[in-house]
């Protein structure tokens, strides 16, 4: 808009410049002309909006979602979908190393994964926020090697937590674990 106004006043400028150095020429110009004022340009008018508001994924879908992808990424060695969960995450990154590591070396997991409940939250610093939940874990069998023996995870119930931070229409992970009191 402060460019059409600048365009407008150069253009009122130039006319006036032109009318006067007519009248250095000694030519009879004839009758003055008109004056002439340029146009004020019509503002623009405001734009419309092109984003609709973010609906962001529920907290508990997100983190029901986090697990199961979790559970898959255990069960294949595959942990591309499961990184892209979580920003500077110690627990996820721990998590997925090992698995890498596990397959890498010939070994392998097999589980069914947790089931979660009884979700309560907890609170927000700033942008992240807290969940505590009842985890349901399976048995689990694995081997961190071809060579390594066969090893087992009993499952059972326990507490956990996690700490999301927003990020678009989703949620990341910042840390998760077992709750102690």
């Amino acid at each position: 808009m402060i460019l059409r106004r600048r365009t407008a006043v150069v253009a009122a400028v130039v006319v006036a410049m032109a009318g006067a150095l007519s009248a250095c020429t000694g030519d009879d110009p004839g009758p003055a002309p008109e004056p002439t004022v340029a146009p004020t340009p019509a503002p623009d008018p405001e734009p419309e909006p092109t984003a609709e508001p973010v609906e962001r994924e529920d907290p508990e879908d997100f983190i029901r979602r986090w697990r199961e992808v979790s559970t898959e990424m255990q069960n294949t060695g595959i942990t591309t979908s499961f990184r892209l969960l979580w920003d500077d995450c110690d627990s996820c990154e721990g998590l997925a190393s090992s698995v890498e590591e596990f397959y890498e070396q010939g070994g392998y997991i097999k589980t069914d994964g947790v089931s979660l409940s009884d979700f309560e939250y907890v609170g927000r610093v700033g942008r992240v926020r807290e969940y505590r939940y009842l985890v349901e874990a399976t048995p689990t069998e694995y081997k961190k090697s071809r060579d390594a023996e066969i090893e087992h995870l009993e499952g059972g119930q326990f507490t956990g937590f996690v700490r999301i931070r927003p990020a678009n229409d989703t949620w990341k992970i910042l840390d998760y674990g077992t709750y102690v009191p």
